[in-house]
């Protein structure tokens, strides 16, 4: 029986064929590597972030910290990851207060992963709103700073998180804010519910704002 030469197209599409399925059970293997190596340190982020009371420890911090780093390193342009990581160094900026150079680098640690996340996902409103929050700690960019506050409220006004982060800024920016974003403040003090509404209040407390309500 003679064989037949198979048509040289249909060899080079199979190859090709054969090349992306490759570079895609690739792809899935990192992004599932980058998963199982993060996945601890994730699941401590959330537990920290839903219990304010539970104050990890340094080396607690530092091995999720060191997790997220190898998870970043297989899967580089994963949001989530970035905002962990950030999440991180803001716990050590605010565990270095009574050291202005250590906190500055952590916020500076902060700020980097949270631009990086705002990159991938530029619609996250939590990522503007603490990208606006670093800057105004720092005192830097007042431009870019009251930009990613804007961003924030484009995509998340109705956010308790978000809404929180930006009274804080606004109440201590007050005659820098302008018009539309104490008005927006004002919205929200009249919107918000729940757990958000309470902060709210007591940032107004803080700052001696009262007065707000009764404008509202």
């Amino acid at each position: 029986m003679q064989l037949t030469a198979k048509p040289t197209g249909f060899v080079a599409l199979l190859a090709l064929l054969m090349l992306f399925g490759s570079i895609s059970a690739y792809t899935a293997l990192r992004h599932a590597s980058g998963d199982l190596a993060s996945l601890k340190a994730r699941s401590q982020i959330e537990r920290w972030q839903r219990d304010a009371r539970r104050q990890p420890q340094i080396r607690e911090i530092g091995q999720a910290r060191n997790a997220l780093v190898k998870a970043i390193e297989r899967t580089p342009g994963d949001p989530g990851l970035h905002e962990n990581l950030a999440y991180l160094y803001g716990l050590r900026a605010s565990m270095a207060s009574r050291l202005p150079e250590l906190e500055r680098a952590m916020l500076d640690e902060v700020l980097a992963h949270y631009r990086l996340a705002s990159v991938r996902r530029p619609m996250a409103p939590y990522a503007w709103a603490n990208i606006a929050l670093v800057l105004h700690k720092k005192g830097e960019d007042p431009a870019a700073m009251w930009g990613a506050l804007d961003r924030a409220l484009v995509y998340g006004r109705r956010e308790g998180g978000v809404q929180i982060r930006i009274a804080g800024i606004i109440l201590a920016r007050w005659n820098e804010a302008g018009i539309e974003r104490q008005a927006e403040l004002r919205n929200m003090l009249l919107n918000s519910r729940g757990r958000a509404a309470k902060e709210l209040r007591q940032l107004l407390d803080s700052a001696g704002r009262q007065d707000l309500l009764a404008q509202g």
